[in-house]
């Protein structure tokens, strides 16, 4: 994917999660100050057909950027169940599921430390 794609895309996904967020408010959380809840495994399907006009690819690529947020890895490792478009449980959070947050918490939190630590340097350099 070349860089023009991926912005028009990353713009259409952006937009798209708002109008999840505005069409369901307790279930797409954008507020940083509100706790995310673990999304049902399989929403794609229950988004696509609920969403016929946004590309799947669109659709792959919001949830992509909505489940990839160090918040949404603290929902995982704090919740029980996991939630469908209506917030009614559906499924429940696995070990291996709250293993694999916490790895990728883990490294996230790692990287976040090795840009600061980067930024750091720099600022000293320039002194």
């Amino acid at each position: 994917m070349n860089k023009a794609t991926y912005y028009k895309i990353k713009s259409e996904a952006d937009a798209f999660l708002a109008r999840l967020a505005d069409d369901h408010p307790d279930v797409f959380i954008l507020d940083k100050s509100r706790a995310k809840i673990p999304l049902k495994v399989g929403i794609y399907k229950d988004i696509r057909k609920l969403y016929p006009d946004v590309s799947g690819r669109v659709t792959h690529f919001a949830l992509k950027r909505y489940t990839s947020k160090r918040s949404y890895y603290r929902a995982i490792l704090s919740g029980y169940h996991r939630y469908d478009l209506s917030v009614t449980p559906s499924g429940k959070v696995t070990a291996k599921q709250r293993d694999t947050a916490k790895e990728r918490l883990k490294r996230s939190l790692i990287s976040r430390s090795k840009v600061a630590k980067i930024g750091k340097n720099e600022t000293k350099k320039g002194h």
